[in-house]
């Protein structure tokens, strides 16, 4: 008979209890990719996920809570990947956006889940974690310009947000089925080019502002 320590024991209890929050997430976004996001319901992922739904109480106290869950799980297994949620600078946003890309494109359905899941919310406005990324890259832009507004440096970053953005991501790889590595170098390659503008003060507001 094996004996195990305590810690041994609850590192095991642990590992169960994550791998079943898992499965329940997994399950969840497989079946908003499948059916949409109206028709998911508890009762569905809780046969998907081949679990209990006292199991699923004890992870998720609701559907939303299930919903937002899924997104912050997304968020770990990109830095887990090697990738970041937010640039720490203009120079480095190419390769954090490639870096991004591909641990977006080897999420499978969860990451397609989080798009649907994320347009839904968009309907009552921008969420917390895209305001979060569109101010980091404000504050960057403001780091190399602060000749610029607060303004000029938020209309600036929304269009570097909007063109790193998921929705964009999915529109190149699966609508125009390019690779993620020729989308991520092609972005790459345009955020370069604005940066360098940025920098030699060629943008819009130093066009207006010039004699």
């Amino acid at each position: 008979m094996v004996c195990y320590g305590i810690g041994v024991v609850e590192k095991l209890r642990d590992a169960q209890r994550r791998m079943a929050r898992e499965r329940i997430m997994q399950a969840a976004a497989d079946l908003i990719v499948e059916e949409g996001l109206e028709a998911l319901s508890l009762a569905d992922v809780v046969a998907r996920a081949g679990v209990s739904r006292r199991t699923l109480y004890n992870h998720f106290d609701s559907r939303e809570m299930l919903l937002a869950e899924i997104g912050r799980w997304s968020d770990e297994l990109t830095l887990e990947q090697g990738g970041a949620l937010r640039p720490d600078g203009l120079d480095t946003l190419p390769d954090v956006v490639q870096a991004v890309w591909r641990t977006w494109a080897a999420q499978g359905t969860l990451h397609q889940a989080v798009l649907r899941i994320d347009a839904a919310s968009s309907e009552s406005g921008i969420s917390e974690s895209r305001r979060a990324r569109r101010a980091a890259m404000a504050e960057a832009i403001l780091a190399v310009r602060p000749d610029l507004t607060t303004g000029q440096a938020n209309d600036l970053a929304s269009l570097l947000h909007a063109m790193t953005s998921a929705p964009v991501f999915e529109r190149m790889t699966s609508e125009d089925g390019l690779s993620v590595e020729a989308a991520g170098a092609l972005v790459g390659w345009a955020l370069t080019v604005l940066r360098d503008a940025l920098n030699a003060g060629n943008t819009p507001y130093d066009k207006e502002n010039s004699p």
